[in-house]
């Protein structure tokens, strides 16, 4: 196998964004610890290297509800229009105002393979 290097961009299993309580128990159960990623990748014999970047966001709530009701999120895919609506309602009570703030954390995977 020649050398190559793929980027894997990920998050927390528990995100620091504003979801309702159902789309973070899907959104976790459906997002590996950055551990056993990390373990799962290196057992074959390819390296790591891991950087994590922390942005803070602040984006209208309107527009948040709208990538809601689109599903921006594939862990989103399985809820209803109901069920999102009622997501958005629970959201909606823990911000004040029109925006939404929140930080966002992504962790950078770069694997490496090296021929030997």
């Amino acid at each position: 196998m020649p050398d190559g290097r793929v980027l894997v961009v990920t998050r927390p299993s528990f995100p620091e964004f504003p979801l309702f309580t159902r789309g973070i128990t899907a959104f976790s159960e459906s997002q590996p610890e950055l551990d056993i990623l990390l373990e799962e990748i290196s057992a074959p014999g390819l390296n790591t290297v891991t950087n994590t970047e922390t942005y803070y966001v602040e984006i209208p709530k309107e527009r948040w509800y709208t990538m809601l009701r689109a599903r921006f999120m594939s862990s989103l895919a399985g809820f209803t229009s109901g069920e999102i609506e009622q997501g958005i309602l629970e959201v909606d009570g823990q911000f004040d105002g029109d925006q939404i703030r929140f930080t966002d954390r992504l962790f950078f995977v770069v694997i490496e393979h090296e021929s030997k």
